[in-house]
């Protein structure tokens, strides 16, 4: 038996149901997908908008969704829906602030990766130190 994710079975399902010449409303449709499927769905509706004549209403908080190229983006959080760019949107604010405020740790993460002697407080292969292990994705 093939075990699949939630998050496959889902980029599954999109993949087998869009089809040419249609309208599409989308409620989230990131719910459940990690970033890199998050990703290549943003691309298949993308190729599906561009070259099969689809159409797209999607409701998203994703800033992956939200980057669509070319996408029509309206505010429904803003009264009047205004239309905004991608950056523009309150919660996509919200992560750029998160990300900016620990921008520090992703270059210690770096520095990390790049220089192991670094990493262990010590010489490369030296096992001190208290590092911290990440978990894996969910």
């Amino acid at each position: 038996m093939v075990m699949t994710s939630n998050g496959e079975t889902a980029m599954r399902h999109f993949v087998e149901h869009i089809s040419e010449n249609a309208i599409y409303l989308l409620d989230e449709p990131e719910n459940s997908l990690a970033i890199p499927l998050q990703q290549e769905l943003s691309k298949y509706i993308y190729d599906s908008a561009r070259h099969f004549n689809c159409q797209f209403i999607i409701a998203s908080h994703s800033p992956v969704m939200l980057a669509i190229e070319d996408a029509l983006i309206y505010d429904l959080d803003s009264w009047g829906a205004p239309k905004r760019k991608w950056t523009e949107l309150p919660n996509i604010r919200l992560f750029y602030e998160f990300f900016m405020r620990h921008s520090g740790e992703f270059e210690e993460a770096g520095d990390e990766r790049s220089n192991p002697a670094r990493r262990s407080g010590g010489q490369s292969g030296d096992a001190g130190g208290s590092e911290r292990e990440g978990g894996g994705q969910s």
